[in-house]
């Protein structure tokens, strides 16, 4: 097992990734999967993509955005999806370990998590806690 960032190599099982996410996760709030719309994603996000590769294919993925903080400058990574295949979820804590290590090299002095309010929702809250996080803000989805 390895951590290494995001390489035109491991496109089809980043989009393998982020379907399966896209399953678990986002179906139930209604939003439908396109696969134009994944690839663009793809591409947006390649330079900030960090993958869990075991035996030659990623089977994790944790992606995000670089933001600047309006109101000090500060460099923020905003993480967009953290995925891990559900055989291999015990490498999830480690990539994000990882992500956290090389962001503080790359110079971002915070790193903001999100997750899905579905049934694993209390228990990323305390993961999150317990890696050292505060809770900041809910989001509401509502279709139009």
């Amino acid at each position: 097992m390895e951590i290494a960032r995001y390489s035109e190599k491991y496109h089809d099982d980043v989009q393998r990734l982020v379907k399966e996410f896209h399953a678990e996760s986002l179906d139930l709030y209604g939003l439908t999967f396109n696969e134009q719309a994944l690839d663009s994603t793809i591409e947006a996000l390649k330079h900030e993509a960090y993958l869990v590769i075991i035996d030659g294919r990623a089977e994790g993925l944790m992606a995000g955005k670089p933001v600047t903080a309006p109101s000090s400058n500060e460099k923020i990574w905003h993480e967009v999806i953290w995925y891990v295949a559900k055989r291999f979820r015990k490498y999830g804590v480690r990539l994000f370990k990882q992500v956290r290590e090389q962001l503080k090299e790359r110079g971002f002095t915070a790193l903001v998590m999100i997750y899905m309010h579905n049934s694993k929702s209390d228990k990323l809250a305390r993961l999150y806690e317990r890696l050292g996080f505060t809770a900041m803000e809910t989001n509401y989805i509502g279709r139009l």
